[in-house]
């Protein structure tokens, strides 16, 4: 029999392909051993079986990086939670430095970062928001390419907010949610933003479940790697969703394993609660960081559940007027919800060293995530 074919070779290259999908297949980076190798004799079967066990044995990728994002628009230190900042890998801060929406003029920047010192303590790493009617609008333009280096060039202004004194930025990521309509002209106005940005600094964006799970349609992002959001899944609208931040029973729907997704995906989860307030089975207002505790005063508030309320009596809270026969639901991350979509993530996407976790996002009253990607 040769020995060129032998089923535990194969065996053996197959597996740390399965291990690492990325990893070389070729001849040269994985040559085969020479002919007077392991199987030339059978008293070196022993031999071959135990590096056979020591391939399966070999290092498991260590506990993702610890990162988070900031999300409102003043930058105070006093007001981020150092606690969880504790958990971070690096004494980095991803920020929304500002929002580009559309205008009767075109994209304007809104929103800008506003920084309360010149030294957080952290290199600060911006993030730029675009809707997506932004870029509809500029495929409708007659000089579309023009308008995709405006926008490109604007954005890097926005992006030079999060310099400080201390340190300039080492990543630029954009978020954006697009759509199978608005791929085209959202990947050229990556591709523009990679040709402005020197090469040592990094391009990555986010990616929605629906943007990874349709992806044959919607695209693959040309940037640096991607930041798979893993939160906001379930039906935020319906008064009858147990939780829309964490829906496992949705998340599970997207999150299967895509191997043609050829781009290194960090993750994110959440990091924040609040109350949905629902008006005549409709939803009215999301109150940011809303707590039981605001909620205890049964002259007011009457207690359907454990995180479910209703307005017996007409009245303000947390500045917005709530009348008699509204409903109030909780929501937060707790631990277990957590771990649960951790879990669906790391089985339906590949892993590797230097893979990120992000926290949507630093400055939410419920703040403790726990440890339990380690």
């Amino acid at each position: 029999m040769g020995l060129n074919k032998s089923p535990y070779q194969s065996w053996v290259r197959k597996w740390r392909y399965d291990q690492n999908p990325r990893a070389p297949r070729s001849s040269t980076e994985n040559p085969r051993p020479p002919r007077s190798s392991l199987l030339s004799t059978p008293r070196r079967t022993g031999f071959f079986l135990l590096l056979l066990l020591l391939a399966c044995e070999s290092e498991p990728i260590g506990p993702p990086e610890i990162q988070f994002y900031h999300w409102q628009t003043v930058l105070d230190p006093d007001s981020l939670n150092q606690g969880a900042l504790s958990l971070s890998t690096r004494k980095e801060l991803f920020v929304k430095v500002s929002d580009f929406r559309w205008s009767e003029s075109g994209p304007v920047a809104e929103a800008p970062l506003v920084l309360a010192s010149d030294s957080t303590g952290y290199r600060l790493q911006p993030v730029v928001f675009i809707t997506n009617e932004v870029l509809l609008r500029l495929a409708e333009k007659e000089e579309v390419a023009l308008g995709i280096q405006a926008l490109a060039e604007d954005i890097l202004i926005a992006a030079a907010r999060s310099n400080t004194n201390t340190s300039t930025y080492s990543e630029l990521q954009l978020d954006c949610d697009w759509t199978r309509g608005s791929a085209k002209i959202y990947f050229s106005l990556l591709e523009s933003l990679r040709h402005l940005l020197p090469s040592d600094v990094l391009l990555s964006c986010t990616v929605r479940l629906h943007q990874w799970r349709d992806h044959e349609t919607q695209g693959i992002p040309p940037v640096d790697r991607g930041v798979l959001m893993a939160y906001n899944s379930g039906d935020l609208e319906r008064w009858e969703t147990e939780n829309s931040i964490l829906d496992t029973s949705v998340s599970t729907s997207y999150l299967r394993p895509e191997p043609d997704y050829h781009l290194s995906l960090d993750f994110a989860l959440p990091m924040y609660n609040w109350g949905v307030i629902y008006r005549r089975n409709e939803l009215a207002y999301l109150i940011d960081g809303l707590m039981a505790e605001a909620l205890i005063d049964t002259t007011r508030f009457n207690q359907l559940s454990t995180n479910r309320f209703a307005v017996k009596q007409s009245t303000y809270l947390d500045g917005i007027y709530c009348y008699e026969g509204d409903l109030i639901r909780l929501e937060q991350c707790d631990e277990k919800r957590l771990r649960a979509t951790y879990e669906q993530l790391v089985n339906a996407v590949p892993r590797f060293e230097g893979q990120r976790l992000f926290f949507f996002r630093q400055g939410s009253v419920h703040g403790e995530v726990g440890t339990f990607w380690e």
